[in-house]
């Protein structure tokens, strides 16, 4: 089992795999979910700290490791990923305006669009690695993104609440947007128990980072502690 991705269920490998555990250590290494400036993905930023360590742990074993059933894709989990990838752009961009040369996250962006636009077996027009056009590059995480989720309906929670609720309840049908999709709540670890949640996304990426893959271990342990709503920040 794995992540259910437009490609079927499956787990990230090579190129792919190295971009998400580049940007998923980055996030957890750094002060980002701290600070918050994922906010152009609402439903993860509204998360608490441990919030955001247990379902970038919860996505990160799902996308990785082949021993991990598919979970129930909710709001929460989709915009996780999201956050993810927008975390890839905002280091693009911040390799183009640098201007040093770094072009780390572009070559991953690139080696990694090539394998999902092969997969599917569509033409396609690379950028190289040194391109500075942001646009280009923006595509190519399109690309990613739309290889691991079927749409961005993670983006739209804030279409139905201020709409009545036979008129939300009919716009989520029409969409063909289950209801308990935003209504999935995230775990809320205790700190120690978030401490080990985010040093087994340290140890994993760092795997994934270093061999392009996972090898199957033992089954990930709960993280546990009292749950809250996706938008609940207190």
């Amino acid at each position: 089992m794995m992540w259910n991705t437009q490609h079927g269920e499956r787990v990230l490998v090579n190129a792919e795999a190295k971009l998400f555990a580049a940007s998923v250590w980055d996030m957890v290494q750094s002060e980002m979910l701290e600070e918050n400036l994922h906010e152009d993905v609402p439903v993860f930023a509204a998360l608490t700290y441990p919030q955001k360590i247990a379902t970038l742990h919860q996505v990160t074993h799902a996308l990785f490791r082949p021993d991990v059933p598919v979970p129930e894709l909710t709001a929460v989990l989709a915009g996780t990923v999201g956050a993810v990838l927008q975390n890839v752009s905002m280091h693009i961009e911040a390799e183009v305006t640098a201007e040093t040369g770094n072009t780390s996250f572009r070559t991953l962006v690139g080696q990694a669009c090539r394998e999902v636009v092969d997969e599917a077996k569509e033409e396609f027009k690379f950028p190289e690695d040194s391109c500075d056009g942001l646009d280009e590059w923006e595509f190519c995480v399109g690309c990613l993104h739309d290889s691991l989720l079927e749409d961005d309906d993670y983006l739209g929670e804030g279409m139905y609440v201020d709409l009545p609720p036979e008129k939300g309840a009919a716009l989520r049908a029409w969409m063909g947007v289950k209801p308990e999709y935003f209504q999935a709540i995230a775990d809320d670890p205790t700190q120690p128990q978030m401490e080990i949640l985010r040093d087994e996304i340290v140890a994993l990426c760092r795997e994934v980072y270093d061999t392009g893959n996972a090898k199957a271990a033992k089954p990930r342990r709960k993280a546990g502690g009292k749950k809250r709503k996706s938008n609940d920040k207190s």
